[in-house]
């Protein structure tokens, strides 16, 4: 690893930093903290907060590193690290270093554990223990003052993290936005994008909100946002409950009035039909009789003339 960031830097925060958050809603948290700052004798300019340690180096038998200055004064700090070794194959020692160091300006102090210590293995720093505290010398002075620290942190919901806008949710009380509609987030009482992903034997609500059964109400019953949830996909617009549309009733009622008018010209037919039958066999009738008569008269003459 060429450069490390003592964990002292922690301390040393520049005033206001905020910690990103990978949550979509958040929420920020203000802690006051110490800081330890470095300023230029007879100008009182700032200088710095903290210095680089690098070039962090281990073998099996010792290790260095860099405490390096890149300001144009020297800086003083009292250094402390632990660093661990063990003999052979015995347990492993732990030791601390202090050390009073001065910096040139833009140069760097080496600190190195070993190399003559033969008899030593498995050498390694505790990087996490490396820390310092600026000191006064003739060209600097330290002093704390005490810096704002903002950390943003995710909303909790129901003790976890609040779910982002889109995500899959339950309740309402899960979502970071407090909606949850039709099993998504969103930050506002409609499903996520507009869109409710309804099935295709259902319907989303005009409002964007809801999902509901298509063509399944009867007459008379309350349809909850649209009238295509009626089976006649149309609703009173006084009552609010399913009905029968004009425009169908009209056409039930031209189609009762065209039904009425056609049985009305089969029942006429059917009477003249009738009456045509019934003048046929009168004429037939009368047809005989005169026919008859006609034979009759012959018969007479004929007797006559005899």
């Amino acid at each position: 690893m060429k450069f490390f960031s003592l964990s002292v830097v922690i301390l040393l925060l520049l005033a206001q930093p905020i910690h990103a958050s990978p949550c979509q809603y958040t929420v920020n948290t203000t802690t006051f903290k110490d800081v330890q700052k470095l300023y230029e004798r007879g100008t009182d300019n700032f200088i710095t907060d903290s210095l680089e340690i690098r070039n962090i180096t281990t073998a099996d038998t010792y290790g260095s590193f860099e405490v390096y200055n890149s300001f144009d004064v020297p800086v003083s700090i009292h250094l402390t690290f632990d660093y661990g070794y063990a003999v052979f194959a015995g347990p492993r020692q732990r030791l601390t270093m202090d050390i009073n160091m001065t910096i040139p300006e833009k140069s760097f102090q080496t600190i190195q554990i070993g190399p003559n210590k033969t008899i030593w293995a498995r050498f390694a720093f505790y990087n996490e223990t490396m820390k310092y505290a600026f000191q006064d010398n003739n060209e600097t002075y330290q002093k704390y003052e005490t810096v704002t620290i903002i950390n943003e942190k995710c909303k909790t919901c129901l003790g976890k993290p609040c779910l982002d806008d889109g995500a899959a949710c339950s309740t309402h009380a899960e979502c970071g936005g407090r909606y949850c509609v039709e099993n998504r987030c969103n930050d506002e009482l409609a499903c996520y994008g507009l869109d409710c992903g309804c099935p295709e034997d259902e319907i989303q609500c005009p409002a964007n909100n809801l999902c509901v059964p298509r063509n399944a109400l009867e007459l008379g019953e309350e349809p909850t946002c649209s009238p295509l949830e009626c089976k006649t996909n149309y609703s009173n617009s006084s009552t609010g409950e399913c009905a029968i549309s004009p425009e169908t009733l009209e056409a039930e009622e031209n189609a009762r009035i065209e039904a009425a008018n056609e049985r009305n010209r089969v029942f006429f037919m059917f009477g003249m039909i009738l009456i045509a039958i019934a003048i046929l066999y009168f004429l037939m009738q009368e047809f005989q009789r005169r026919k008859q008569e006609s034979e009759l008269e012959k018969r007479e003459r004929k007797r006559a003339g005899q």
